[in-house]
């Protein structure tokens, strides 16, 4: 059976937001509109998205390349809700190619290894997302939970049921693993260090953004 490979474009009627992705199926009608977050809190919140083909092509190879032009051409427009510049996307779950295939200890220390010191997003990323994610451009924004799902969350949520009350015993008094103990004043010093460097690095990374 032919597989077909295209790239698809997402749209919210209701805001104009979108997102474009590529998808391989055989079957034209499977009704996928994504896997993104964007997508799923739009689903989740009963909004009901129009799917377009953008563009057939033959490989998945050229499917992955025409996404990641489409995607960098109008990644600044304000609507547009892929959350990063280039093909391929966020890939999670059974989506993923490597799902249910577990990686070696060495190549998880190798993976470690090579992240370590990287930043997760770009300034011009998280300056993007917060816009986008931020104000009337949020999805939620101007709207209310019903008030019997506000119910609902608060009866989960109170006595027992609370899970700061239930396991929050386990980290006091002579449950904490410091109890009666002290830190040395080279670990304090170490900690404090530590602290320091962290909130500067904090104050460098607000100061770009």
């Amino acid at each position: 059976m032919k597989v077909y490979h295209f790239v698809y474009k997402t749209i919210n009627p209701i805001s104009g937001k979108y997102c474009y992705g590529k998808h391989s199926t055989k079957n034209l009608s499977d009704g996928y509109q994504g896997s993104g977050k964007w997508v799923e809190d739009c689903k989740k919140s009963k909004i009901k998205l129009k799917t377009n083909i953008v563009k057939f092509v033959n490989t998945e190879k050229e499917a992955y390349e025409y996404e990641k032009f489409i995607i960098e051409k109008y990644y600044k427009d304000k609507k547009n809700m892929n959350m990063v510049a280039g093909g391929h996307g966020f890939q999670s779950g059974k989506n993923h190619a490597l799902y249910g295939i577990p990686k070696s200890k060495e190549t998880r220390k190798k993976i470690s290894m090579a992240q370590k010191g990287k930043p997760r997003w770009s300034a011009e990323d998280k300056k993007r997302i917060s816009v986008n994610r931020s104000g009337s451009n949020h999805y939620w924004y101007g709207k209310k939970l019903p008030d019997e799902i506000r119910e609902k969350i608060s009866k989960a949520n109170s006595g027992d049921k609370n899970g700061m009350k239930r396991f929050g015993f386990k980290v006091r008094g002579k449950n904490n693993g410091m109890y009666g103990k002290t830190h040395s004043e080279e670990n304090r010093k170490r900690m404090s260090e530590a602290a320091k460097k962290y909130w500067a690095d904090k104050r460098k990374e607000n100061e770009t953004t």
